[in-house]
């Protein structure tokens, strides 16, 4: 027969299993307090870094207005970059990671990479933001560049060319650049690419593309191992 004490401590060791066990991939049980930042309307701060990112909110669904420029030591062994290796790039336009790192290195999506109370966006919810910006339903599930003027009601206002939507959305899209493949960086200042966390049949992922040189947003299944920035969406 067990004593009491045996018996307490055996029920104290499965809670403490349930609770190691219970935790998503990614959660901050410790979140970092952050009693010196101040967050006003249209912010939040990431709790794990004290980061403080600006949102908007399209037809009743808040997204990041910035890139998410997130890391720790797990992250940056799945993969994640500064633009050509350079912290100022980070600084003024976030991380660039691969489909794992994004993903938390949890393939079957959810929060990934995001903060508590933010995931990352599904296609879905990608073209459910292109049919608040006027696409139509049939053109926002086709593939390649798709849309009017969507692709530059994204960017910021700074970047656009002559289009009087141009920026309009507040996402305020910077063109980040990617890291392909081969580990080259190229197209910052042309180009921004961004993941969901929905993949194909066939092992790539799809993401989101907005260049200079279009107005349209590009709709395509990327390969994995390239980088690409992030912006959450919050939870509903």
């Amino acid at each position: 027969m067990w004593s009491r004490v045996d018996r307490l401590g055996a029920v104290l060791c499965l809670m403490m299993v349930f609770l190691v066990f219970s935790c998503k991939k990614g959660e901050d049980v410790n979140p970092v307090i952050c009693p010196h930042v101040s967050v006003h309307e249209g912010e939040f701060v990431d709790g794990r870094d004290c980061q403080v990112y600006p949102t908007v909110t399209i037809n009743g669904t808040t997204w990041m207005a910035a890139n998410l420029n997130y890391v720790d030591e797990d992250i940056e062994l799945l993969g994640t970059w500064c633009y050509d290796n350079l912290e100022q790039n980070c600084d003024r336009n976030g991380r660039l990671y691969n489909w794992l790192a994004a993903m938390n290195g949890d393939q079957e999506g959810g929060q990934c990479l995001c903060a508590d109370g933010w995931h990352l966006p599904t296609d879905e919810e990608w073209q459910q933001l292109e049919r608040d910006l006027g696409m139509t339903d049939a053109v926002a599930k086709a593939i390649g560049e798709r849309g009017t003027d969507q692709g530059d009601q994204l960017k910021i206002p700074a970047d656009c060319l002559s289009n009087p939507n141009c920026g309009s959305s507040g996402m305020n899209c910077r063109f980040s650049g990617l890291r392909l493949a081969n580990n080259q960086f190229t197209a910052i200042g042309s180009e921004a690419y961004y993941w969901s966390s929905t993949q194909d049949q066939y092992g790539g992922a799809l993401g989101r593309g907005v260049k200079t040189i279009s107005p349209k947003i590009e709709r395509v299944i990327y390969g994995k191992t390239q980088a690409f920035a992030i912006r959450c969406v919050k939870n509903q």
